[in-house]
């Protein structure tokens, strides 16, 4: 099987063939056993034209569909609400659902890839009502019976020739329902949040873990490897809140190695960006308000102060609120440098820039290229000034690759696709990559997902 120029027939290994000998045996039971054989010849005959007419209708089958690999599909399950954690909670104040596909039975069968979704925040009433006439359903568990029941799902897809490092292990997704960047923890009405809604992410990401545990039919007590993954807000959690989620699966799982990858997640709090238009940002909703300042109203209204690292807060001080940020979070991350993997598209390198000058400034072209270009260079310089040591640099426009078709469609240089160099990282812990080519979308196969 190959992806790319990489042959991954190698893990795959052959059973040998059985070549014991039945001995013969001299003497007056000659004939008796020559009788014998003769049946065994047509047993063995029977056995045989059966075993035949199988493969041969197994033929027609994969003939019949095309020669596809729909077989081998095998969707995400939704799972139970949380019963584990009472205080894990969507904004609607119901308990989370999640999805999980349990792993093939092999070599892979103790190692996990756990997704942290996506979404966005509200930080004010106005706001929560606001996204909660919009996107209800983004507010409340997660009710579809199968995801990825396609060739979609990058890293979770479950096709061996799509996803050959991932297709066999465990899978979990753990839907965003909070609007609280994963922080939160702060029920309805509590001290300054006069709010009816629940802000418990913080909670719910830690409660999927207590899930895991304490039903023995998952098997999470016997975890080898964890790969804790997410985009956006997820994997901003990833970071923020990566020495947490790394110490809770270590208590679950005491001898699990635990490895992090960030997918669209680097936002810098405060890009000193020259474009201004002299307006005051309107956080009147969370369309237009910076992410900093949505951190900075969240930080009482979510109730993170008692969620994120407490070394951050400490140097931070009165600007806890910036330990959300990876820039910042990043510094105080305890897992090694070569277990952690930042992957970064260019739709977050708009996202601050949008953020930090589109509104409401109305700018030329050749002024939108250079105030992206100023961002993209502020990123990068950030992303090294914080010592990410693995880290794969796109200029693609989009929200995630990790999770969709991107993830084995886009080729980089040396015809080598994400998937493979994701691949080399599980394999040596070292990739360092950035796109030569600037500009949003300026390799053409950010076109194929």
């Amino acid at each position: 099987m190959e992806i790319g120029d990489r042959n991954y027939g190698e893990n795959f290994q052959e059973l040998g063939e059985d070549e014991a000998q039945t001995p013969i045996i001299a003497g007056s039971t000659g004939d008796a056993i020559v009788e014998q054989k003769k049946k065994r010849v047509v047993l063995v005959g029977i056995a045989s034209v059966f075993i035949g007419t199988i493969i041969i209708c197994i033929m027609l089958a994969i003939t019949s569909s095309g020669g596809s690999s729909e077989a081998t599909i095998r969707p995400m399950k939704l799972q139970s609400p949380f019963v584990a954690n009472p205080l894990a909670r969507c904004n609607n104040g119901e308990a989370p659902t999640w999805y999980f596909r349990e792993s093939l039975v092999g070599r892979n069968e103790n190692k996990w890839i756990i997704r942290f979704n996506d979404g966005g925040t509200c930080f004010s009433n106005s706001t929560c009502e606001a996204m909660w006439a919009e996107f209800t359903t983004s507010m409340e568990p997660a009710t579809a019976d199968n995801l990825y029941a396609d060739i979609d799902g990058g890293v979770l897809n479950s096709q061996p020739e799509l996803n050959p490092d991932f297709y066999d292990w465990n899978a979990v997704i753990m839907p965003y329902c909070s609007s609280d960047a994963w922080l939160g923890r702060r029920n309805p009405y509590e001290v300054t949040n006069n709010s009816p809604f629940y802000f418990n992410g913080y909670d719910n990401l830690m409660g999927l873990f207590d899930e895991l545990a304490a039903k023995p039919g998952y098997n999470f007590n016997n975890a080898e490897l964890v790969m804790i993954t997410g985009s956006g807000l997820g994997g901003l959690a990833v970071i923020s809140l990566g020495n947490a989620i790394r110490a809770k699966v270590l208590r679950l799982v005491p001898t699990a190695q635990v490895l992090s990858l960030s997918d669209s997640s680097w936002l810098v709090v405060s890009p000193g960006i020259n474009f201004t238009c002299g307006t005051v940002m309107d956080c009147s909703s969370t369309h237009t308000c910076p992410i900093s300042s949505q951190w900075q109203l969240g930080w009482d209204f979510w109730g993170t102060s008692t969620t994120l690292d407490s070394g951050c807060l400490l140097y931070a001080g009165s600007n806890g609120w910036a330990c959300a940020s990876p820039d910042v979070a990043y510094l105080f991350l305890e897992v090694s440098t070569v277990d952690h993997l930042l992957l970064l598209q260019s739709e977050y390198d708009m996202r601050n820039y949008m953020l930090h000058v589109a509104f409401p400034c109305v700018l030329s072209a050749p002024e939108m290229a250079e105030a992206y270009e100023e961002v993209r260079a502020q990123t990068v310089s950030s992303i090294a000034l914080a010592g990410v040591r693995n880290r794969i640099l796109t200029h693609c426009t989009t929200s995630a690759m990790l999770p969709s078709v991107l993830y084995y469609n886009i080729v980089f240089e040396g015809d080598e696709r994400l998937a493979e160099k994701v691949h080399t990282w599980m394999q040596w812990r070292t990739v360092i990559y950035e796109e030569p080519c600037g500009g949003p979308n300026c390799n053409p196969t950010c076109e194929n997902g």
